[in-house]
C-alpha cells in the first residue's frame, strides 16, 4: 500500500451526518456512469454524492473541497484488459482502511465469450485486497438495478446510516465459515 500524499484515505475529512459519498473507479466504457445513475435513482433519506474516476490517484486540485469518500466501488470488465489494469493500479493507491468494509469490486463480463482474463485472476485480486466481489451486468437494466441497490446498501453501512451495523461487523461476518 502506498503511503504518500497520493494515497486515498477515508479519514482525511470529517464525516457529514446528512450525506454519504461514493466513489466509482473504472476505465472508460465499463459502465461506471450507468451504474452511478442507477444508484442515484434509488430514493434515500440523506444526500448522496457520487464521484466517478477513470483511475486513481484523484487530482490534487480542489482536494480540500472534496467530500469525505465513504465507499469506493471499483468496476472492471473481464472483457477489457485495460479495465483490469486500471483497477490493479488504483487499488495500490488506496489506504488499507478502505479494505475493511469500505470498498468492493464489481465485475462485469463474466459470461462473455470474449474474456481477457479468467475468474481465478479476478478472485486472487479481490482476495489480496480483501474486497467483496459483486458480479453483474451493467448493460442489463434488471442486473444494473440490483447492483445499484447492493452498492447503495454497502455505502449506507460505510457512511454510518445503518443503525447497529458497521463496516467492520459486515466484514467479520463475511469471513465466518461453518464446518
Amino acid at each position: 500500500m502506498a503511503s504518500d500524499d497520493r494515497t486515498l484515505t477515508p479519514y482525511n475529512v470529517l464525516p457529514n451526518r446528512q450525506e454519504a459519498s461514493l466513489l466509482v473507479v473504472g476505465a472508460e466504457g465499463v459502465g461506471k456512469h450507468d451504474l452511478s445513475l442507477a444508484v442515484l435513482k434509488i430514493p434515500v433519506q440523506f444526500s448522496l454524492q457520487i464521484r466517478t474516476a477513470s483511475s486513481l490517484p484523484l487530482p490534487t486540485e480542489n482536494a480540500d473541497l472534496r467530500p469525505r469518500i465513504d465507499f469506493i466501488c471499483f468496476i472492471m470488465s473481464m472483457t477489457d484488459r485495460e479495465s483490469i489494469q486500471v483497477v490493479e493500479k488504483s487499488l495500490s493507491l488506496v489506504d488499507v482502511k478502505y479494505f475493511l468494509g469500505r470498498a468492493c469490486l464489481v465485475v462485469t463480463g463474466v459470461h462473455s465469450h470474449k474474456k481477457m482474463t479468467d475468474l481465478d485472476q479476478v478472485t486472487a485480486l479481490a482476495d489480496s485486497f480483501n474486497l467483496p466481489l459483486v458480479f453483474g451486468e451493467v448493460k442489463s437494466e434488471k442486473e444494473r438495478d440490483q447492483l445499484a441497490r447492493r452498492i447503495l446498501t454497502m455505502t449506507e453501512v460505510a457512511a454510518g446510516f445503518k443503525n447497529h451495523v458497521s463496516p467492520l461487523l459486515v466484514e467479520s461476518t463475511r469471513l465466518v465459515t461453518t464446518s
